[in-house]
């Protein structure tokens, strides 16, 4: 038997998580069997993770998941996505009335060829959980029916064999009834609640502050991303970023184009879906494209500029152009790289948007996501997608549009 310590987020620089651990143990053959109990999960932390339990399973793998949904722990987003895996997936929750005991192991357990290894400690089915926050764990590897093997199976069984009676399936009927009920929240309310550190308002600062840290950058193969459909347009009414509601982002890199780069060229797709361009087509076929924009630039510092309305460009070349006017499209082009504009609508017609150049604290959390999960959306030269702003939290939590939120 070895034991090893697997520390996360205190010590960045040394690189160790628990997402690390995890993408190992998923890619060792050894192993044929994954079984996890945990407290709380996000649609993130599970995403970042389907390709790896796929490939698990399409090797033969049994693949279960017991999770909590004590405290608001556990999104709806995040219950969807482990349903969408289609493995073994039971939610364990205990009603007794006046019990104020949660639910709140976190055990990731690895079995096959005589061997097993299981990861204990403190590290939720969270992007933070897994990657991010200050957290310890063990990692115990040994023989199948060693004395800690057997004291594992002596205490937590009945949830491993998935015989325990308070055990239910995660349906989509299911988890329509928890979220109707005020059970689960969505995964924005969750992210706020659980995935926020203290919050010190800057108009009433301590006299000794805490020290301000760059959090642990995600590990490399650890992206989170949702497979749940982006539905494009959403929303009919101007919202708030204190509200509930999940938002639909676009993140694409800006080509050089003269003086005027701040024009951003996008997809007509994108143009039409995203930006709410109306197309008319006239009687000899021209099609021609109306409408606008209210654009609100968060600056670097989190506070909101003023906003400005834009007509909608389409030109003659067929390029469709969103007009990007900010401190950063106003210099001349970077020499070391692509800007990258992101765009998260909060209206029919309305968008808050921060533009990154390469020397952003924030740009290269944001391009290696854009490299690694790239849609090429209208193109293969240029990094573009779509994602939810709860995601975009889990990707890079240090941009504009989240200081002081």
């Amino acid at each position: 038997m070895s034991i090893s310590l697997i520390g996360q987020g205190y010590s960045p620089a040394i690189g160790s998580s628990a997402a690390v651990e995890l993408i190992r143990l998923f890619n060792d053959t050894t192993f044929n069997s994954f079984t996890c109990v945990v407290a709380f999960a996000s649609r993130d932390a599970v995403s970042a993770l389907s390709t790896y339990i796929e490939q698990s399973r399409q090797r033969g793998s049994t693949i279960k998941i017991v999770v909590g949904i004590d405290q608001g722990g556990t999104s709806r987003q995040a219950l969807e996505e482990i349903a969408a895996l289609n493995v073994s997936s039971f939610i364990f929750h205990l009603d007794t009335p006046g019990n104020s005991v949660i639910f709140h192991p976190k055990i990731y357990l690895f079995e096959g060829n005589g061997k097993y290894a299981v990861l204990i400690g403190s590290n939720n089915l969270t992007t933070n959980g897994l990657a991010r926050n200050a957290e310890c764990a063990t990692l115990v590897k040994g023989n199948l029916g060693d004395s800690f093997h057997s004291e594992l199976y002596h205490y937590w069984g009945n949830l491993f064999n998935l015989s325990d009676s308070a055990l239910r399936p995660i349906t989509t009927e299911y988890i329509e009834e928890l979220s109707t009920k005020g059970i689960i929240p969505n995964e924005r309310i969750r992210s706020k609640r659980h995935d926020s550190s203290a919050h010190n308002p800057r108009n009433n600062p301590l006299s000794n502050p805490f020290e301000s840290r760059r959090p642990q950058s995600l590990p490399e193969g650890f992206y989170p991303k949702s497979r749940g459909t982006v539905h494009l347009p959403v929303h009919t009414v101007v919202v708030d970023y204190s509200s509930d509601t999940d938002y639909e982002v676009y993140i694409t890199e800006i080509p050089k184009a003269g003086s005027r780069w701040r024009q951003v060229n996008v997809p007509r797709q994108v143009f039409l879906d995203f930006f709410g361009a109306a197309e008319v087509i006239s009687a000899d076929g021209t099609r021609n494209y109306t409408g606008e924009v209210t654009l609100t630039n968060i600056l670097q510092d989190g506070s909101r500029s003023a906003s400005r309305t834009n007509p909608l460009v389409n030109v003659a070349s067929q390029n469709y152009r969103i007009e990007t006017y900010c401190p950063e499209t106003q210099g001349n082009y970077p020499v070391d790289g692509r800007p990258i504009a992101i765009y998260v609508k909060t209206g029919d017609s309305s968008f808050d948007f921060v533009v990154l150049l390469p020397s952003s604290p924030c740009y290269t959390e944001v391009e290696d996501y854009l490299i690694k999960e790239n849609s090429a959306l209208g193109s293969v030269t240029l990094h573009r997608l779509y994602m939810n702003f709860s995601s975009l939290r889990d990707i890079s939590p240090g941009l504009p549009f989240f200081i002081d939120r």
